[in-house]
């Protein structure tokens, strides 16, 4: 995890990720699962690196004849997520919301309020914890900014009703991306064995860019992920 200038050259996320609804999981079992098939809907039987589909459903082998819009790379949800019915875990893209586009982050010499000003870290190991991704994404003070905009129109198709939508990922969400799905762990500067990353994040598609995260460092920084 790397800390740059909101203008800087950086390619946006394309890990735009959502939260599942609580409201989607009734604790019963389609046919398809009573019958041993490979996809399901009870999230409770939800695993980090289940593939999930436009229709709702989901399963940990791929199944080709559905809509694959991410994978699962978190079962947790915050306090106040579980509050807005969120609480059965988080999905990575499968696609660059940003296309490679070098995408604003925000203006130079402002440093914004809650829920960044609360969240301003320069330490890794302090940032590594935040997990506001959604909240930040949301705020009307970077709803003008091209890497927020680029999030909240990025158009795979969800489910209705079942997820909170798409947002950039916080310092601390692409720490489980990159920790539960890479395979690989932090070393006590934030950095990371980039290439067994990478390898292992071949069914997300990521590649050797930067990328955003939702993260403010102070009114000219914030909180990247380099490859």
């Amino acid at each position: 995890m790397h800390t740059k200038n909101y203008f800087g050259g950086v390619a946006l996320i394309f890990a735009a990720v959502s939260m599942l609804l609580l409201g989607a999981c009734d604790g019963k079992k389609s046919n398809a699962e009573a019958q041993g098939g490979a996809t399901k809907t009870d999230l409770s039987q939800l695993k980090i690196g289940d593939y999930y589909y436009s229709d709702g459903t989901f399963s940990t082998k791929q199944d080709s004849s559905k809509t694959c819009v991410g994978i699962v790379f978190s079962l947790k949800t915050t306090p106040a997520q579980k509050k807005q019915g969120w609480s059965h875990g988080q999905i990575v893209a499968l696609a660059n919301a940003g296309a490679g586009e070098e995408c604003e982050w925000g203006a130079l010499g402002k440093e914004l309020g809650d829920p960044f000003g609360k969240y301003s870290w320069k330490n890794w190991k302090t940032a590594s914890e935040v997990v506001n991704g959604y909240e930040c994404s949301h705020a009307s003070s970077v709803a003008s900014y091209k890497a927020f905009k680029a999030a909240a129109k990025f158009m795979i198709e969800l489910p209705a009703g079942k997820t909170s939508g798409w947002y950039i990922p916080a310092v601390g969400q692409w720490a489980e991306i990159i920790v539960n799905l890479g395979k690989v762990q932090f070393k006590k500067d934030g950095s990371f064995d980039a290439n067994m990353a990478l390898g292992n994040l071949s069914m997300v598609g990521l590649k050797n860019h930067f990328y955003w995260t939702s993260t403010q460092v102070d009114k000219n920084l914030a909180w990247y992920v380099d490859f």
